[in-house]
């Protein structure tokens, strides 16, 4: 998963990002201060962009802005993100249909959405630890591969890839 977090570090300058849900901003450590870029780190827990504004100050990453945002309804203009970045978020939200289309809305021509999730499907064990986490807090429906191909694709996403480790899928799409 962090293999693919790394591709913030080669974006071309002027590009935007966004990273949603940042958390406590572990994608930062991919960025250099002196990187051309707008970098959005959006997510809807104030604590968590407290714990970004933090590590972004100290790894000294001023194109970083915090966005206080739901995923269901983004203040991003469409067709306005270059790359789209979305870790552990996706089988949490209420909504992973709603929340792709949501981001693929915001994706320029040819942007690139990138991240992982959880799926379902994926074994027993598996789909026990998923039961298990649902119990646990915040975790919403998920998805199996086929569903989450299928929502990509109505999305208007394309060269959609998946790589598996366990029940964490790294997936990209393209739109």
């Amino acid at each position: 998963m962090y293999e693919s977090m790394a591709c913030v570090a080669n974006v071309e300058d002027g590009s935007t990002i966004l990273d949603i849900p940042c958390g406590g901003g572990v994608i930062f450590r991919y960025l250099n201060p002196e990187q051309d870029m707008r970098y959005l780190a959006a997510d809807f827990s104030p604590k968590m962009l407290e714990r970004s504004r933090g590590e972004a100050k100290r790894r000294r990453l001023e194109q970083i802005e915090l966005v206080e945002a739901s995923v269901m309804d983004l203040p991003f203009d469409d067709q306005s993100i270059d790359l789209c970045l979305c870790y552990n978020g996706l089988h949490c939200f209420p909504d992973p249909e709603a929340a792709i289309t949501e981001m693929a809305r915001c994706l320029r021509a040819d942007g690139r959405l990138v991240g992982a999730t959880l799926l379902r499907g994926r074994g027993w064990r598996n789909d026990l630890q998923i039961s298990m986490l649902k119990t646990l807090g915040p975790f919403g429906p998920g998805g199996t591969e086929a569903d989450y191909r299928r929502w990509f694709e109505e999305a208007g996403l394309k060269d959609i890839s998946f790589r598996f480790t366990g029940a964490e899928a790294i997936f990209e799409a393209r739109k």
